[in-house]
């Protein structure tokens, strides 16, 4: 672990975007959010003590992708070893130099466990609590972004193995290997034919005795070859050849793919000729390699370089497949009546538990959120649950394709939502209840397995609609990702400008304008009445301990600053007008008792309340001293300011919803609700951007 990655405590208490996980999703993220929304300021939060998800996590022998690098990898920083899977200790050096090159070390925070999150309505903020050290700490955000996985790494998928307490061997899941496990010349039985059990069984028997695989239900196999080949690195300048590696195999596994979808019966049967020819003589295709399914239905498991039939040939493993009866001291009995027996050790590969968002609690408004009963939209974000992204690979291809196509679009969205002042983005379904429960849902991994299945009901699910489907190939999503952001107001209403004369868009424009700087008067006028009301200096003024700009883009980071806003005199004078004019004197929007921002370049609210006082220090020819000082208007100017940068950030800002159902959208974009002169200029290019 690199010096600078080491775990140390937060030192903001405000960021725009909290990335959660620091495995392969997160770190892809990180990278494309400071590509495309570079002012905003963000951070990484790793529960475990290295970076890396399931590539630190899982330990057991010879663990490896399942998936081609090349395209597993990230596209902006290309996988140039020569073997396409990789084993978990090249994987993770090879994202920490992706982390290097993106600059992204000095974003990770270690050993932050997120264990809630909850939105607020009223800031449009996150806040998170978080675990470090021991202690619980908070932070907020403005969006949140669950990069998790779907793992569960503390308790592996609940199986009943009838008998397994009688072994009085060695019993082993590979999720908890534990650290210099002796196998060597021991009789080992893996129980499972997915991935991990194809991983473990020629890995295991380069030193163990024996190594028997035994399944309930034989799964598909494809040997690949796993270098690259030599033609192409003679051809190809390495400019090129790792470009064109990674849209082959995303082109031909795509299309494999389809095929296998489009003709079952011929994909099964070739697959089927496949593995016969890998098989040594003594191994029979039927039962050990005909599953029952159709190709794809379950995820194929991939041997490099035919490392798995490799083992079979040498005699040093086997496959048997039936149903377990009950276990002796020292074996395994079948329902067939075929005995495995002198078993020293038992591996358990009988799957892992599916989790949604790292088990993190998530509520709205301090109410907790079923996941099981909301609906994915477009693979990232979840029904009623704002400015969250929760980053989705594939499963019919690498999971890094699929993650990628996420995390472009949720940037996209959050650039979407800055260009129309929206605070906040979330999914809903328009539909009355009766439609709501006559959409059709499934599972948003698209497969049949066994860990799959058991886990459907307490998951988010995806719908029968275009736009809540989830992530299926990366054509698809790359459309989603690259398509623009428009809701279908946003899309309705420039349909309407389309068709607009240039002198009926020109008068609209000159409306729009001059509503907004009428609610910017009305609230001046609120503010003038209320400060005429008498008060004095006398300690109650505003402490700002911080440089001010001499211009609105001129941000300092010497330390961050705090208002004691219902200590000012002039706040008090009002919060204490009389009855009569409560009326006339509300303010539409909630001020914060204290607000403590970080002085970090990019942050918003300081960044807002600069150039709020700033311009308003100007209309009165002042200097930004001159506006810190105890004289009454000054004071005035000054209170004007916070208010109208605090309304600015905060609640004035409608929120964008995100329509789920016919793929539609509620939302209004209408920004007129910003308090800040200085954004009437800013209007005019966001009336007409699309």
């Amino acid at each position: 672990m690199a010096p600078n990655m080491l775990p140390h405590p937060l030192e903001m208490s405000l960021v725009d975007v909290v990335i959660v996980g620091a495995g392969i999703s997160g770190i892809n993220f990180a990278q494309r959010l400071q590509e495309s929304n570079p002012s905003l300021s963000f951070v990484i939060l790793e529960g475990r003590h290295s970076i890396g998800g399931t590539w630190d996590f899982f330990k057991y022998p010879g663990i490896r992708s399942d998936s081609d690098l090349y395209t597993f990898g990230f596209s902006w920083y290309p996988w140039k070893e020569d073997r396409a899977i990789a084993d978990a200790g090249s994987i993770k050096r090879y994202l920490t130099k992706a982390i290097k090159f993106a600059n992204l070390d000095r974003r990770i925070q270690l050993s932050h466990k997120v264990v809630k999150a909850d939105f607020s309505d009223e800031t449009a903020q996150w806040n998170l609590t978080i675990e470090n050290d021991g202690h619980l700490k908070s932070l907020h955000c403005q969006h949140a972004v669950f990069g998790t996985g779907y793992y569960d790494y503390e308790q592996p998928m609940s199986t009943t193995i009838p008998g397994l307490s009688d072994f009085k061997g060695e019993k082993i899941h590979p999720q908890f290997w534990p650290e210099n496990q002796d196998y060597k010349d021991k009789n080992i039985v893996i129980i499972g034919s997915g991935a991990t059990a194809v991983t473990l069984l020629p890995n295991l028997a380069k030193k163990a005795k024996h190594v028997t695989m035994l399944q309930r239900s034989p799964g598909y196999i494809v040997s690949m070859d796993n270098s690259t080949p030599p033609m192409l690195k003679l051809l190809l300048p390495e400019s090129l050849l790792y470009f064109f590696l990674r849209w082959w195999f995303l082109t031909s596994l795509f299309i494999q793919f389809q095929f296998c979808r489009a003709f079952p019966a011929t994909a099964k049967r070739k697959l089927k000729e496949a593995t016969q020819q890998k098989l040594p003589a003594n191994t029979p295709v039927d039962p050990h390699f005909s599953p029952k399914y159709n190709p794809w239905e379950q995820r194929l498991c991939l041997s490099p370089d035919g490392d798995f039939f490799d083992s079979l040939g040498s005699g040093r493993a086997s496959v048997s497949t039936g149903q377990i009866q009950g276990f002796t001291e020292k074996g395994i009995c079948l329902q067939s009546g075929e005995t495995i027996d002198n078993v020293d050790i038992v591996v358990t590969a009988t799957g892992l538990r599916l989790v949604f968002a790292g088990k993190i609690e998530i509520s709205v408004n301090s109410q907790k959120v079923d996941m099981s009963k909301k609906v994915l939209w477009r693979g990232c974000m979840l029904e009623d649950v704002p400015n969250a992204c929760f980053i989705m690979g594939y499963t019919n291809a690498s999971w890094t394709l699929g993650a990628d196509a996420s995390a472009i679009l949720f940037c996209r969205l959050v650039s979407s939502m800055a260009r129309s002042r929206n605070a906040s983005a979330t999914p809903r379904f328009e539909g009355d209840a009766k439609e709501r429960a006559a959409m059709k849902t499934g599972s948003f991994l698209n497969l049949n397995s066994t860990y799959v299945t058991k886990a459907s009901e307490s998951l988010p699910k995806t719908a029968d609609t275009v736009i809540q489907m989830g992530t299926q190939n990366d054509i698809q999503t790359k459309a989603w990702s690259s398509g623009r952001v428009l809701t279908s107001v946003q899309r309705a209403r420039k349909q309407k400008m389309d068709r607009m004369s240039k002198k009926q868009l020109q008068q609209r424009q000159q409306d729009y304008l001059e509503t907004l700087e009428n609610r910017i008067n009305d609230l001046e006028s609120i503010l003038r009445k209320a400060l005429k009301r008498p008060f004095h200096t006398d300690g109650h003024t505003v402490q700002l301990n911080h440089d001010l700009p001499s211009s609105p883009g001129e941000i300092r980071s010497q330390g961050a600053f705090s208002f004691n806003i219902p200590n000012c005199t002039a706040f008090q004078a009002l919060s204490s007008t009389p009855a009569q004019d409560q009326q006339s004197m509300q303010l539409p929007f909630h001020i914060p008792p204290v607000l403590e921002y970080p002085s970090e370049d990019g942050g918003k609210a300081l960044n807002y309340f600069h150039q709020a006082l700033w311009i308003l220090g100007s209309v009165f020819s002042l200097d930004p001293s001159q506006v810190c000082s105890a004289d009454h208007l000054n004071q005035d100017i000054l209170i004007r300011a916070v208010l109208e940068g605090v309304s600015y950030y905060h609640t004035l800002l409608k929120p964008y919803q995100l329509g789920i159902g016919q793929g539609k959208f509620n939302f209004d974009s209408d920004s007129s609700n910003s308090l800040v002169s200085n954004h009437l200029q800013q209007a005019r290019s966001d009336f007409t951007d699309p």
